[in-house]
């Protein structure tokens, strides 16, 4: 098993900062021009929830930045009943891209997620040839990329956009040459379940030394750079909070295994995660957000002893706080993280008395 070194530092002051779900009516606050994250955590401090996001390819014209709302379903200042959801619009920047010459085409996946290859598919302006990624591969990997060929090869080529070929394949049938100038092709279109995303030029003939690059957003895909790297734990022997400390992106709680060697288990290192929703019934919920996916300055808190107060040791918005029993609770003492990027453990130590402890460790 290998171990990296983190950060950890022992703090000087405890703070709590208590902020508990609302009742009654909610008045609507204005998220146009937030990023989707920092919309969801300004929609829950009000007391509302995010709704559904329709995602709109950006534009220059556009005038705001890429992945920023830039509509919402319910408008500013209006007052609604607490827990009401708002939907937004998005303004999506480009997550793939396609980079193609006369002779191969290389499908990027730009996000950070997997992207699923099974609702994507490639055609011409007249639907004469098409081509079925799914057929190759069911997802693609974050920064890889998969590619096709029309002429004979022992190899793939790898663009300088790529980190790596996923998958390649040789296709000699013209059928599925849709993206090719010499093939008659004026305009290749990408589509999403049968729905346009992005039409591109064709490539010309002898186009190998200068390739044609053509970007889109594809809702089955990532978002692109809009999660943390990092978990943050901040804890005393009384309560631990894995909180958001970012100022625009999403924290995932429930992928990484934490390995608990509390000296009272009966199976020392048994491993848990931290945002499985099991572990946050509705009746430890104290504010709107989302269990598996914290916004900017939002956190979950466990204690070691019941108290009704919010007790994370360092300001954040409680979304929810339950009691673990001193016998299983696994920040007294020294527990490990496992990241979901390389599946290397983190160690961070067991809570010392009165001084808050802040360990974090790479996602």
């Amino acid at each position: 098993m290998r171990i990296r070194l983190v950060l950890v530092l022992v703090l000087l002051s405890l703070a709590a900062f208590p902020v508990h779900a609302q009742e009654g009516d909610a008045i609507v606050p204005d998220v146009i021009g937030l990023n989707v994250p920092q919309a969801a955590a300004t929609l829950n401090a009000a007391g509302l929830v995010l709704g559904e996001q329709v995602a709109v390819f950006w534009a220059q014209e556009s005038g705001l930045p890429q992945n920023s709302v830039s509509a919402q379903s319910i408008e500013v200042g209006a007052s609604v009943p607490a827990g009401t959801a708002v939907s937004v619009t998005v303004l999506r920047g480009p997550n793939m891209r396609l980079i193609y010459t006369d002779t191969s085409l290389t499908l990027l996946n730009m996000s950070d997620l997997p992207a699923d290859m099974s609702r994507l598919s490639f055609t011409d302006a007249s639907s004469a040839t098409s081509f079925m990624p799914a057929r190759l591969i069911n997802q693609l990997r974050p920064q890889g990329c998969l590619q096709i060929w029309s002429v004979t090869r022992s190899g793939p080529s790898r663009p300088d956009d790529c980190e790596y070929i996923q998958r390649w394949q040789v296709t000699s049938n013209p059928t599925e040459h849709f993206w090719r100038g010499a093939n008659g092709v004026e305009e290749l279109v990408v589509l999403a379940d049968g729905v346009g995303l992005v039409s591109c030029p064709a490539s010309p003939a002898g186009s190998e030394a200068n390739p044609l690059r053509c970007e889109f957003y594809y809702d089955g895909a990532g978002m692109g750079d809009d999660l943390t790297e990092y978990l943050y734990f901040v804890y005393t022997p009384e309560a631990i909070a894995l909180i958001n400390a970012s100022e625009d992106r999403w924290m995932p709680t429930g992928a990484n295994p934490i390995y608990n060697y509390n000296p009272s288990l009966a199976i020392p290192g048994s491993a848990l995660r931290y945002g499985d929703p099991e572990l946050w019934p509705d009746e430890f919920r104290r504010s709107p957000g989302e269990i598996g996916s914290l916004a900017p300055g939002q956190c979950l808190v466990m204690t070691s002893a019941p108290t009704d107060a919010d007790a994370s040791p360092e300001p954040c918005t409680v979304i929810a706080q339950r009691d673990l029993s001193p016998d299983v609770a696994f920040w007294l003492a020294d527990f490990e993280i496992e990241s979901v990027a390389d599946g290397l453990r983190s160690v961070c130590p067991a809570a010392i008395a009165e001084m808050p402890t802040l360990c974090i460790v790479p996602r």
